[in-house]
């Protein structure tokens, strides 16, 4: 039996620590800087870990960028509101309020870098967002999308339901890209209260008018 403080205890103990710490710097400098401008050398100097740490975790820098990116989407939609969502006890309505706060959360949510992973792989996909978008995201995709069916009344495979998708989601990219661009003049031009913490409740009455419409045309 493994002793509770075995020198092979603590050294598993350390190497997961120091893994988790090189996915959390890895995702801040990415967030502020974007994949081709953070190298591995910056990481591990932020950390304080020899080089060949990404190479020993992750096999490489793109096997680190891949562990940010399925960090970012247990960020984006989490087992427990995932389990919530999928819930069979809520009506339709109800988790369609549910979604909607929890995009309503994620635009207030300033602090967050994988927020802005996200937005910079939305502006700028990686070689690497097909397979996340395969493994984490299609699935989440798809329980959003039956909830969206069962409230509307659309078929999952119309293109209704599609464009009803795009217009619930959309308003909460747009704040997203825009509200967080580093691009000076494109504030200029689109000039958003992006301070006010109303925009995203606003939003969020926005697309909750527009899928009542949506469900009395069908009606």
């Amino acid at each position: 039996m493994e002793k509770k403080n075995s020198p092979t205890r603590e050294a598993r103990e350390d190497g997961t620590a120091t893994k988790e710490l090189l996915i959390e710097t890895a995702g801040r400098l990415i967030a502020r800087q974007g994949y081709d401008k953070t190298t591995s050398k910056q990481i591990c100097e932020t950390v304080k870990a020899n080089v060949a740490a990404i190479n020993y975790h992750f096999g490489g820098r793109e096997g680190l960028y891949l562990a940010v990116l399925r960090r970012v989407h247990q960020y984006l939609l989490n087992a427990e509101e995932l389990d919530v969502l999928a819930g069979t006890e809520r009506s339709a309505k109800e988790k369609i309020h549910l979604f909607l706060d929890i995009l309503t959360k994620m635009v207030q949510d300033e602090e967050n870098w994988a927020i802005r992973v996200w937005v910079r792989e939305i502006v700028s996909p990686s070689p690497l967002a097909k397979q996340i978008v395969s493994e984490s995201a299609a699935p989440k995709l798809k329980l959003i999308m039956d909830i969206l069916s069962a409230y509307t009344g659309f078929p999952f495979d119309s293109p209704e339901l599609h464009s009803a998708l795009t217009c619930v989601v959309a308003p909460f990219l747009w704040l997203l890209l825009i509200g967080r661009s580093e691009v000076q003049e494109i504030r200029e031009i689109v000039p958003i209260r992006y301070d006010d913490k109303s925009l995203p409740e606003e939003c969020k009455l926005f697309v909750l008018a527009g899928l009542e419409a949506i469900r009395e045309k069908q009606e």
